[in-house]
């Protein structure tokens, strides 16, 4: 995690690159064998691995890839390895790829997984498989992850989501983000650093249902109070903020936001 803080809620071709020590997927792990060798990718070529997340990916600091396939029988998975920068980016790229339709997994820290997926994070590093996920075992799935080797050290994570209310909020809807491609992609209200990512803000967003409608709660956190006073108030360049009018339904361009010391709401 970037920083520690308290927080008062306010309702081209593939290049392979040489692999580090640790980075490696088995080549098999229980019954499951692999197809093949690995393909390695620096960040700069994430999209033969990655597709359209590929950007997304390396603003979270994804600094390379590693994707290997297996087999069982008929039954095929096609795993995955980020290398990121740090353990923020990683849950950052955990969250963005989480769906609704997958179970927390006692397989890591933060596991999730569905009949076709799985992604865990392990430190600094981001599984993610995909194919006949359904077919493996608990046991299978936790061989795979064992043979993730993290950098050494403490890791630390985002403690913003553990602010967010329960009540209301929709399964696997939180995002943490840290740039601006990955929150205009989750909130399109803007196509610039509209929240100021660049001041050295950190965010995340979760969706709520309430009163038949689906809201939307962004906390993001900045260096300083100062900053995050300043951010406030560059919103009214792009928004109408804290309208004192009733807002009808699909209206665009408003926005109900608060501060409390560095954090916007």
């Amino acid at each position: 995690m970037r920083r520690a803080v308290s927080i008062l809620i306010l309702t081209m071709a593939g290049v392979t690159v040489p692999a580090a020590a640790g980075d490696s997927l088995p080549p098999t792990f229980r019954a499951w064998g692999g197809s093949g060798g690995a393909t390695r990718l620096a960040a700069e070529n994430l999209e033969q691995v990655a597709g359209p997340h590929a950007a997304v990916l390396r603003e979270y600091g994804v600094l390379g890839a590693e994707e290997r396939v297996y087999s069982r029988g008929n039954a095929r998975l096609t795993a995955r390895l980020y290398r990121m920068r740090d353990a923020s980016g990683a849950f950052g790229a955990y969250t963005y790829l989480l769906t609704e339709a997958m179970e927390p997994a006692d397989l890591s820290r933060y596991a999730s997984v569905s009949a076709d997926r799985l992604l865990a994070v392990v430190g600094d590093r981001l599984l993610e498989v995909t194919g006949n996920v359904g077919q493996s075992s608990p046991g299978d799935l936790k061989a795979l992850v064992a043979q993730v080797t993290p950098n050494r050290g403490q890791f630390l994570y985002p403690a913003i989501g553990d602010y967010f209310p329960e009540r209301g909020r929709i399964r696997n809807s939180e995002r943490y983000v840290v740039g601006p491609q990955a929150l205009n992609a989750l909130l399109p209200l803007g196509n610039k650093d509209w929240l100021g990512f660049g001041s050295g803000a950190e965010a995340q967003l979760a969706r709520y249902r309430a009163g038949g409608k689906v809201l939307t709660m962004l906390l993001a956190v900045y260096p300083t109070p100062q900053v995050a006073a300043q951010k406030l108030e560059e919103l009214g360049k792009w928004f109408v903020v804290n309208p004192q009018e009733p807002v009808s339904p699909g209206s665009a361009g408003h926005v109900f936001a608060r501060r409390k010391g560095s954090l916007l709401a």
